[in-house]
């Protein structure tokens, strides 16, 4: 059953939101066990861009991107091959907040390094679930820093790293789900 299924919740910075021009530039996931959400193993890496004269530089300091920071960095291929690494043979379901982008991109990085696509066909998107477990709550907007206000969880620490995004969005999952009955 679903339930059983790990969840790789994971979170991309990239250089911009065009998935055709912009580019991944640090992969981080958490697999978690669903039932107990208990959390097996952390994977981050930063990726080095090939070509950063393209990103959007809103996006750039948004995921503060510093060359220097980026210098021991490995090219995509590298980077995704550690991912799928790190999930092993676990099956797991592909998660992040809004999941759209971060799997577009990850969809694309596979399909250009000919990296195997390791995920079961299953999708969960956090950002959903948590619009649904919080209908009738009064929030400003649905997003991840709001979520973690009104759950009294801490704020993200600046400036935005993708391991910060994976823990914020397991953080936000866990505590909604703290709150819920789920059965197998």
């Amino acid at each position: 059953p679903f339930i059983k299924k790990y969840l790789a919740i994971t979170d991309l910075e990239l250089t911009g939101l065009d998935v055709r021009k912009h580019e991944i530039i640090e992969i981080a996931a958490l697999l978690v066990h669903q039932e107990s959400m208990d959390i097996i193993k952390i994977f981050e890496s930063k990726v080095t861009p090939a070509h950063v004269e393209t990103g959007d530089p809103v996006s750039l300091r948004i995921a503060g991107y510093e060359p220097d920071l980026w210098k021991e960095a490995p090219p995509l291929k590298e980077a995704l091959e550690m991912y799928v690494s790190f999930l092993g043979n676990s099956d797991a379901v592909f998660a992040a907040w809004n999941n759209t982008t971060d799997w577009a991109f990850l969809e694309e990085g596979f399909k250009k390094t000919g990296t195997k696509d390791p995920f079961d066909y299953h999708r969960y998107d956090i950002w959903t679930a948590a619009a649904e477990l919080l209908k009738g709550v009064d929030l400003e907007k649905i997003s991840l820093s709001c979520i973690r206000t009104h759950l009294h969880l801490a704020v993200e620490p600046s400036p935005h790293r993708a391991i910060n995004g994976a823990r914020g969005a397991y953080e936000v999952l866990k505590k909604l789900r703290s709150n819920h009955e789920y059965t197998s």
